[in-house]
């Protein structure tokens, strides 16, 4: 009787490492896909910005390239 439950602590310590290690896996995940979200929106923004930026610039070149 001792020794099962000797074995039982023993399982349960095991099983309780194995899923603190499982949460901090899936906790390490999922920063690294909201900094990978995080760069991708930055970008996109970086971009929509450019572009805002340069429209009436580049409409301009194109309307005096038309006049000539």
């Amino acid at each position: 009787m001792q020794t099962d439950n000797a074995n039982l602590k023993g399982t349960t310590e095991i099983k309780q490492a194995f899923l603190a290690s499982a949460i901090s896996d899936i906790s390490s995940y999922i920063q690294l896909s909201d900094t990978k979200v995080s760069i991708i929106m930055a970008a996109m923004v970086a971009l929509v910005a450019a572009v805002v930026s340069c429209y009436e610039p580049i409409l301009s070149a194109l309307g005096q390239d038309q006049a000539m």
